[in-house]
């Protein structure tokens, strides 16, 4: 049984926030909240 999925970001993204952030993150289901900060660092990830 799967616990979770995982949302990655390669090394590329532009998620840098000081010297450390996140490159994962797990979901264990996806809600409309999820769906919106998904979008919004996706959004950050490729500007």
């Amino acid at each position: 049984k799967t616990r979770y999925a995982t949302l990655g970001f390669m090394h590329e993204a532009r998620l840098d926030d000081g010297a450390m952030w996140p490159t994962a993150y797990a979901l264990q289901a996806l809600t409309a909240s999820d769906e919106a900060r998904i979008s919004v660092l996706v959004r950050k990830a490729v500007s």
